[in-house]
């Protein structure tokens, strides 16, 4: 009877443990940003956890994918914490329609040369300082920052799309910020610096 108690006591840990963790990590190779099969509670871990909430970050890693260029499909609306791209191989691709959202209430990073045929919007939207935006390849649709947080960029932003601002501070240390268009509300500081894509 003890060792069945302490059982049930172990199982309950772990099914409140996996409603409360904060991470979801890709895994299955392609699918959609929607389907449950693709996040896991661990890095390789198995597919059925919960699709990532504002309060959830999310991991692509290496062992996000199994063969070469496999697609995250961001249909509809989706959301983060913050949004972690590293060390995948197998030159993966970020994909959606161009009516489709990515709102990420954290950092954003991509440090891998991924394919990115996401031509929806990126949403930027804290109110946190310290947010980190360090994406190394070109954006393909527009890029909004929004919420009274900091932002950092590591590196230069280019995108296919505009930018825009709304009551942020964008720190960017003589990276360029380059887009088809920017746009900022009027109360902005104005302390970015513009150039045009090469």
């Amino acid at each position: 009877m003890k060792q069945f108690i302490t059982y049930l006591l172990a199982l309950s840990l772990s099914i409140l443990n996996s409603f409360g963790s904060s991470d979801r990590y890709w895994v299955n190779g392609s699918g959609s940003w929607n389907n449950t099969n693709n996040w896991s509670l661990h890095s390789g871990g198995p597919g059925g956890a919960s699709v990532p909430t504002a309060e959830i970050n999310v991991y692509f890693d290496e062992n996000s994918f199994y063969s070469d260029q496999q697609t995250v499909t961001v249909d509809g609306h989706a959301e983060c914490a913050s949004f972690h791209w590293r060390n995948t191989t197998r030159k993966p691709i970020l994909s959606g329609n161009k009516r489709s959202s990515l709102q990420v209430h954290g950092s954003f990073i991509i440090d891998d040369d991924i394919k990115n045929l996401f031509p929806g919007k990126i949403i930027l939207s804290s109110d946190y300082q310290d947010n980190v935006f360090h994406v190394r390849p070109e954006m393909a649709g527009d890029v909004i920052f929004q919420g009274t947080g900091d932002w950092m960029l590591s590196n230069s932003l280019k995108t296919k799309g505009k930018v825009e601002t709304e009551r942020v501070n964008i720190q960017q240390s003589g990276r360029i910020i380059a887009g088809k268009g920017f746009s900022g509300s009027a109360a902005q500081e104005e302390i970015l610096v513009l150039g045009s894509l090469p």
